[in-house]
């Protein structure tokens, strides 16, 4: 049974979901971390991304952050219950706030292509990435 109610009362629920995915190398928005420190229901929203989130500033926690406290606590990571998170296809329903599964990566790129919303920078900045050593690698072999 997932219980969401506490969504509606997350202090982040009317800002832009892009200030919470940082992309990577950069810190997270002060925004983030102010509505996070304030919200009423940080706990709850900890609870889901230590079981869901593999992405993002959830909770008032990094990516970094919940993958220790997992470890800690002996957590597995789960295919997430309402559509968030990382994992292979996305569900038709529960998106929040935006958020697409292999948000920052290449997967998340191509996801948002198909979609044929707009990229957003994180995905972007994975796609020219990926781009850029798959050039070096080819331009290797050639020269090799």
């Amino acid at each position: 049974m997932k219980n969401t109610d506490w969504i509606s009362k997350a202090a982040c629920k009317d800002l832009e979901t892009k200030i919470f995915f940082p992309s990577q190398g950069e810190v997270v928005n002060r925004l983030a971390v102010e509505a996070c420190d304030n919200c009423p229901v940080k706990a709850q929203c900890l609870s889901h991304a230590l079981h869901h989130e593999g992405y993002g500033y959830w909770g008032g926690t990094t990516e970094k952050e919940r993958k220790r406290i997992r470890k800690q606590l002996n957590i597995r990571l789960d295919s997430p219950s309402t559509g968030l998170g990382n994992y292979g296809a996305p569900a038709k329903t529960g998106r929040i706030r935006g958020v697409h599964p292999g948000h920052g990566t290449v997967k998340g790129y191509n996801f948002e292509q198909r979609q044929g919303q707009g990229i957003c920078d994180s995905c972007k900045l994975a796609r020219k990435k990926y781009g850029q050593d798959l050039y070096k690698k080819n331009k290797e072999k050639v020269n090799a």
